[in-house]
């Protein structure tokens, strides 16, 4: 078979036909169904292309619930930080409080 490609690439080099990949892997495989898939030869499947559209709505559906999933956690981050820093800002307050009124006892 690599004898084939090889004098077909030295045929299309010396005439003035310009074979292309595609006309090459039909020349040298035959005309298969499916024999070259992924190379862009031979024919598509439709099947395939529904597929790849199911596998990336799914993809895109599992990706959004993930970023509402994170902006749901962000959130909460966020409340229990304020609520966090409101119980600081009252410990502190408190401990004010109490220092003061020992110094006024003092």
């Amino acid at each position: 078979m690599a004898d084939k490609d090889r004098s077909l690439q030295e045929e299309s080099s010396q005439s003035s036909l310009q074979l292309t990949p595609k006309e090459m892997s039909r020349e040298v495989l035959g005309k298969r169904k499916r024999y070259i898939l992924g190379f862009e030869v031979g024919p598509k499947s439709t099947s395939s292309s529904s597929q790849t559209d199911v596998v990336s709505w799914a993809r895109d559906e599992e990706f959004h619930k993930i970023q509402a999933d994170m902006e749901k956690m962000q959130m909460e981050h966020e409340e229990k930080k304020r609520e966090h820093e409101e119980t600081k800002r009252v410990r502190e307050e408190e401990m004010r409080e109490r220092d003061r009124r020992r110094e006024e006892t003092a």
